[in-house]
């Protein structure tokens, strides 16, 4: 399971190329020797017979483990940007933790085992603290970042807790670490890939909120204006005819003179609705200023369906001007 949550966070970064994918994959690789560590796993096959090998990269395992969570809370959590304070914290934590793995790798001793143990339990319990404290503060992402980081530490304070001695059923406690671990990295997986399937969404909505009039629902003029010299070297290219109609609404200023804000805004929304309604998929069609717009129609088409395709435009028109009761309320001048 660790192995592919690895695998897993490497994808995603090459998909997304949001680096805390990276910080969760270094995260979950830090955290799975930990607890092969732990469990004796080391011990047996990635450094045989050595009793004291064993014993140094335990610290440096599960010190490491600390730096990258810590980095990765930090990251994930957007703390830079909303909580100054707790980002230079937990940077200084994270530091702290790569800096006693590499004394530890070194084998130099600048602490006893029970400082190790204190300072992994008040980096556990600041970071868990430093998001809970985001959380409160109505953060909804940071709340979902501590549900999966709780039962990682509370398997890290089971950790504390053979270390010191406190537990007979070791092995059950070992079990249960690394069973806590896998469920804590799962749900963290998961919601960094809602996150990212969210942002994903979010920008789709801007970039189509950028290209479509907010009144109308059609396509902005920028739009048309870039869409239209494609659509002649098509229609060249092709040699297939193409079509351009352009309405101009020949009493818009008096017309929106004389109605309530909420009824021009249903005017401009009915008007949308007509012309989206009588053309393809594939054609487009913008809103040009207040008064004019303008229908690219891709080809093969003639001039008869153009002029067929404008008549329905024209009827559509009259239709709703009787429906709400407001002669000639959407006058048109078409030119094709």
């Amino acid at each position: 399971m660790f192995g592919l949550l690895t695998v897993l966070s490497i994808g995603a970064y090459a998909i997304t190329r949001n680096t805390v994918f990276l910080w969760f994959g270094a995260f979950v690789v830090a955290l799975m020797f930990t607890q092969a560590t732990l469990i004796g796993y080391g011990g047996w096959r990635i450094w045989p017979n050595s009793v004291h090998l064993n014993q140094v990269m335990g610290w440096v395992t599960s010190c490491l483990a600390l730096a990258t969570g810590t980095w990765f809370a930090a990251q994930a959590s957007y703390a830079r940007d909303s909580h100054v304070w707790i980002y230079r914290l937990l940077r200084t934590l994270a530091l702290g933790s790569l800096l006693l793995a590499l004394l530890a790798a070194v084998n130099i001793k600048v602490s006893s085992r029970e400082l190790n143990n204190l300072w992994v339990a008040s980096v556990t319990v600041l970071v868990i603290g430093s998001l809970a404290w985001m959380a409160v503060r109505g953060q909804i992402w940071n709340a979902l970042l501590l549900v999966g980081l709780v039962p990682i530490g509370l398997a890290t304070m089971a950790r504390l807790a053979y270390s010191q001695g406190w537990v007979s059923q070791v092995e059950f406690a070992q079990t249960a670490g690394v069973f806590s671990a896998v469920l804590g990295l799962l749900w963290l997986m998961l919601a960094l890939v809602w996150r990212s399937r969210t942002a994903l969404l979010d920008a789709e909505r801007a970039n189509a909120l950028n290209d479509y009039d907010a009144a109308t629902g059609l396509t902005q003029e920028r739009v048309a204006r870039i869409r239209l010299p494609q659509l002649l070297l098509r229609a060249n290219r092709l040699k297939l005819g193409c079509g351009v109609i352009l309405l101009r609404w020949v009493n818009y200023t008096q017309l929106m003179a004389e109605l309530a804000p909420e009824q021009r805004a249903d005017m401009m929304r009915q008007v949308g609705q007509i012309l989206r309604k009588v053309v393809r998929d594939i054609d487009t069609t913008a809103r040009f200023g207040d008064s004019h717009f303008m229908i690219l129609v891709e080809g093969p088409i003639s001039r008869q369906a153009l002029s067929s395709l404008a008549t329905q435009i024209l009827t559509a028109c009259i239709r709703m001007s009787e429906k709400i009761n407001i002669p000639d309320a959407f006058k048109f001048h078409i030119a094709i």
